[in-house]
């Protein structure tokens, strides 16, 4: 079923009980394979369809679209989808992307999912973990800004089983994303009762600050040993995304006040870093992924970080958010850098007498332990490879509108480029002489 060892790992990350211990071991795992190094999304949704049937608590996806980058939004579809599962009663844990500033992969940019970025043993940012907002303009028009990631977690050099009995140690956030939904397991464990919502702001209350951006770390660093102290339900206090108009003069503060014996809420913006708390509404009824409050005028014109207050009966919840200047640019773009020293493969051959029809695949892999593990990988539609013809693999990315610039080299190390011609199951394809239609680039070195 696993052929990659990436699911292999990321579910004993979450729950072995082996040498290595999960999160949370002997969790009871549901696996799916809703990918062969690419899918589709209804691949995604038909799973967490059949997770719901099946009553399953957690939904965990170490996984994300990385072709809807830069423009990727929380009112896709399967953003969507992610936050009808969380509506459906599960908790639903998802990897940010490894694209560092290029921004979010969804369906880490659904809106009521847990969003994940990494760290390192160290309590560094990891270099690839995803850093928002996530900026998009909805279908009436108005731009959007969501607030992402939600927490971080270990998600550098994470050792844990992989097919054939063995161990091996993977990089990205999706190795930060099971160590959450361990968490949630832990969580649910102690307090079955909790909804969604609950969980996901235990988590980010009990989150240790790790001093970086909002964008980057968003409430910190999860700490479990503090989530599972929690007594009770908890009140949840969630700025989840600003609405603003079309000439930037005013923002609807979106989001979520409630819990049990809730009492109401106060909304405050600050200059950014000086938590100079100013109000700028207060609220005496629940609200549900709703509109919190509407500002204009200097607030919604400028930069400032907005916080959240939920009082109830005999607990609070604080929630987060940052409003932001537009001109003519949505988020200023990272300045241009050279191109990367690496090249691919000169081309890919069809040797047989048939012609063959299939998607191009480019990946970048890395060398990881003397073993070659995927970093990026990007497909073409379908289209035919004549027999007994060798391709330019530059002008066939040219006409298939793939390229490996796609790929997004962010990394210090060793790598190398592959291309293949690959059938719908992601199986490279045969021709009739029995040669694999596939080509590897010459190893290369990053080493800045």
């Amino acid at each position: 079923m696993d052929d990659y060892g990436h699911g292999t790992h990321v579910a004993a990350t979450a729950a072995w009980n082996g040498l290595l211990k999960g999160v949370a071991p002997d969790a009871e795992i549901l696996a799916y394979k809703v990918l062969e190094g690419w899918g589709w999304m209804s691949w995604i949704a038909s799973a967490m369809e059949d997770a719901f049937l099946k009553d399953a608590d957690i939904i965990s996806m170490s996984l994300g679209d990385p072709f809807c980058l830069p423009d990727c939004s929380s009112d896709d579809f399967i953003s969507k989808i992610s936050d009808d599962a969380v509506d459906a009663g599960m908790v639903v844990v998802v990897a940010a992307g490894n694209e560092g500033y290029e921004g979010l992969r969804s369906p880490g940019t659904a809106r009521k999912v847990i969003t994940i970025g990494a760290v390192d043993k160290s309590k560094n940012l990891a270099y690839f973990s995803a850093i928002g907002p996530v900026v998009w303009v909805d279908e009436d028009g108005s731009r959007r800004v969501s607030i992402k990631p939600d927490v971080v977690a270990p998600g550098v050099n994470i050792c844990a089983a992989v097919p054939g009995g063995k161990r091996s140690c993977y990089s990205g956030t999706s190795m930060a994303t099971p160590h959450v939904s361990g968490a949630v397991a832990l969580l649910l464990q102690k307090n079955p009762d909790w909804t969604p919502s609950e969980v996901k702001a235990a988590l980010k209350n009990t989150a240790s600050d790790l001093g970086f951006d909002l964008f980057e770390q968003g409430r910190g660093m999860i700490d479990i040993s503090k989530a599972i102290q929690l007594n009770g339900k908890q009140m949840v206090a969630e700025i989840s995304d600003l609405k603003y108009d079309d000439s930037f003069d005013s923002i609807e503060i979106m989001g979520t006040a409630k819990g049990d014996e809730f009492v109401g809420y106060n909304v405050y913006y600050s200059e950014i870093g000086r938590e100079d708390w100013e109000l700028v509404c207060s609220g005496r009824t629940l609200v549900d992924n709703s509109i919190l409050c509407s500002v204009s005028g200097k607030v919604a014109k400028g930069d400032y970080d907005l916080m959240l207050a939920v009082e109830g009966k005999d607990s609070s919840s604080v929630g987060f958010g940052r409003t932001m200047f537009f001109e003519e640019e949505v988020v200023p773009s990272e300045p241009e850098k050279e191109p990367e020293p690496y090249r691919p493969p000169s081309e890919i051959t069809n040797w047989g007498t048939s012609d063959v029809e299939g998607r191009l695949v480019l990946a970048l892999e890395e060398k990881v332990l003397d073993e070659w593990r995927l970093f990026n990988s990007v497909y073409s539609n379908k289209f035919i490879l004549p027999a007994l013809t060798s391709y330019d693999l530059s002008s066939l990315w040219n006409s298939q509108n793939v390229s490996v610039d796609s790929l997004g080299l962010r990394s210090q190390g060793e790598f190398r480029v592959y291309a293949g011609l690959w059938d719908d199951s992601g199986q490279v394809m045969i021709d009739s002489n029995g040669k694999k239609i596939e080509a590897y680039s010459k190893e290369f070195r990053v080493v800045s």
